[in-house]
């Protein structure tokens, strides 16, 4: 780690690879039952996972996948820390290779989440799965803080939750750490004997 040039770890997009599937199996419910997913009385979600394909199989998947998506948080925190250390960055270079890769593809998912429930709004008369769907939330959206506690719920492209909580993380890790390039408290972690 103390090498200036980024080394690449097999195990890490091998371990994103198995969160991507975890979270994938996770995320099945949505699509297998045509009940509602919320009761109106208690406003939890309500499916019955032990109904699935596979479930004596894929169990530990349908009940805790979605702790997948915190897993990968711990895998970028890794990254970032390798990328990051010994190298002081700016705010304006962090902020743009950040946002280089991660708000195109958001804009672009937005926008066809966007085509999607306004065409069934006016095809069927309501939206699809998530009914907030307005310009206050949408413009939270574009500013990628769809989840930082101004929404009134899950709205458009509610996956990207966690990408919107991802971003005070980036910027927390930015002022904490990578401006000043210093991470001799991470460092002793991965130092060899």
């Amino acid at each position: 780690m103390q090498n200036t040039q980024c080394k690449y770890f097999p195990a890490v997009d091998f371990l994103r690879g198995l969160g991507a599937f975890v979270i994938l199996v996770w995320h099945y419910h949505h699509f297998y039952f045509v009940q509602p997913y919320f009761s109106p009385e208690t406003g939890n979600p309500v499916w019955d996972f032990d109904v699935q394909p596979f479930y004596g199989w894929l169990w530990p998947f349908y009940h805790y996948g979605a702790w997948a998506v915190q897993f990968f948080w711990v895998i970028s925190g890794f990254v970032f820390a390798h990328v990051y250390s010994n190298k002081k960055t700016g705010a304006k270079t962090f902020f743009i290779f950040r946002m280089s890769r991660l708000y195109p593809l958001h804009i672009i998912t937005l926008a066809f989440i966007s085509v999607l429930q306004y065409g069934s709004l006016y095809s069927t008369g309501k939206f699809q799965i998530l009914a907030i769907n307005d310009a206050y939330h949408f413009f939270l959206h574009l500013l990628f803080a769809s989840n930082w506690g101004f929404e009134k719920g899950y709205s458009f492209n509610s996956p990207v939750w966690s990408i919107s909580v991802e971003e005070i993380a980036y910027w927390c890790f930015w002022i904490i750490a990578a401006r000043h390039g210093n991470f001799s408290a991470g460092k002793s972690l991965f130092s060899q004997s």
